[in-house]
């Protein structure tokens, strides 16, 4: 291995450390605020919070397709990706406030001719959307400057404040207010640091709208919110089937399962986080990226089976300890969910490399792969253990179809991993 290439593994290992902690830490701030609410609470008002935040979340995914869409155009056009921020960010305050107004307005206009809609709840849970856009686009611009330590103190400031917040505001006695107004804060938080890391490419000039910088953006934006779409139905989706389908204390258990198994998705993120603005520089400069895909599976893969491992052993105390004795249930759904959500990081980190060289017709294959799911489970749906097998199959028919798409579509893994042993083997030759 050359001293250059040596110098490039221990960076990207040492950024992706960086952005692991951020999303640990986010998650982290999340997992307490929704513990203290349903404690603050009680289980009627955590109930209509947990409603109607999941209905924000729902709103928000979309927005994220901007962070990976600008990264790429930030880390493949040097030259001009800090104009294409500016116009971004510009833009996207002032669809902000634009469409934050048409949104209470719409709301209060239904509360005075309905006495069924509640009105402020609705416009607080409004509150925490307004940085729904702003915060994206300021972590695409972190993300494609390689600046993953800043990435990631704004990351975790989406998630850490918030328990904090929630803890002020309930002490005020604001109920349910406390929990929606406490995230819509924590939210304002995060964008207020994300942009005072961007000042310096906010104040370029804007990009041409009609350049090729800005158009390649724009281009890319619908197969982004695709692909991430489509990707969060794939692991969202069983969740609300297992609701519907298994019903009481089983719905719950499963649930309970669900978190712990899905967490095993922050390592993909991570990897695929600092991969894109790489993936997108090496392609601008017509260099191979093959090997890149290879070596972010490889990760994800040795990852996964650690986790896979550590879960097999230590099933029963993890589930005692996150959730108490009464999801006890939980602990025989674990690992064969985590290997399911764990070939759910595979298609993370498939998804995004296509994404970042330009290539969208693994976002499509997704799209059509989320829909095989849904059919799957509308059939298949009596257990626990057949909801899980089927989000495992379906996961495997998307590796699968990627690795099947024409030559054109992208990079393939074993492309990347032909090369690597090539590498191995010529680096051994004297």
């Amino acid at each position: 291995m050359t001293a250059s290439r040596t110098l490039l593994l221990r960076g990207a290992l040492g950024s992706g450390l960086g952005v692991l902690l951020g999303f640990v830490l986010w998650n982290l701030g999340n997992y307490a605020f929704f513990l203290l609410a349903g404690r603050i609470l009680g289980p009627h008002d955590y109930g209509v919070v947990a409603a109607l935040l999941a209905a924000a979340l729902v709103i928000q995914t979309p927005f994220m397709s901007f962070a990976g869409a600008l990264a790429r155009v930030v880390g493949g056009r040097a030259d001009k990706g800090a104009g294409v921020y500016a116009r971004a960010l510009r833009r996207g305050i002032v669809w902000t406030v634009v469409a934050g107004v048409a949104a209470a307005a719409v709301i209060i206009v239904l509360g005075a001719v309905d006495d069924r809609v509640d009105t402020l709840p609705l416009l607080a849970t409004l509150s925490t959307l307004l940085p729904a856009a702003i915060i994206p686009i300021c972590l695409g611009q972190l993300q494609g400057e390689q600046e993953f330590g800043r990435f990631a103190v704004g990351m975790s400031m989406f998630g850490l404040p918030r328990p904090v917040a929630l803890a002020v505001l309930a002490a005020f006695g604001l109920g349910i207010y406390a929990a929606l107004l406490g995230t819509a804060i924590t939210y304002l938080i995060a964008a207020a640091v994300a942009i005072a890391f961007t000042l310096a490419p906010a104040r370029a000039a804007p990009a041409d709208p009609h350049g090729e910088a800005w158009r390649d953006f724009t281009r890319s934006l619908p197969p982004f919110v695709v692909g991430i779409a489509a990707f969060s139905a794939l692991t969202n989706v069983d969740v609300m089937v297992a609701k519907l389908g298994l019903g009481g204390d089983a719905a719950g258990i499963f649930a309970s399962a669900a978190v712990i198994a899905k967490s095993v998705l922050i390592i993909p993120q991570a990897v695929a986080t600092v991969a894109i603005p790489r993936i997108a520089a090496r392609r601008a400069e017509g260099l191979p990226t093959n090997r890149l895909l290879a070596a972010q599976v490889g990760i994800t893969v040795v990852a996964s089976l650690l986790a896979i491992g550590f879960v097999a052993l230590l099933s029963g105390p993890i589930v005692e300890l996150t959730f108490g004795d009464e999801y006890a249930d939980a602990s025989g759904l674990l690992v064969g969910f985590t290997a399911a959500m764990s070939l759910m990081g595979v298609i993370t980190i498939l998804l995004y490399h296509q994404l970042s060289l330009g290539s969208y017709g693994f976002a499509w294959v997704l799209l059509g792969v989320a829909l095989l799911q849904a059919v799957l489970l509308a059939a298949f749906h009596d257990s626990a253990g057949t909801i899980i097998a089927v989000d495992a199959v379906v996961a495997v028919v998307a590796i699968v179809a990627h690795e099947l798409m024409p030559a054109r579509g992208g990079d393939r893994m074993w492309t990347g991993v032909v090369a690597e042993i090539r590498s191995a083997v010529s680096a051994r030759r004297p």
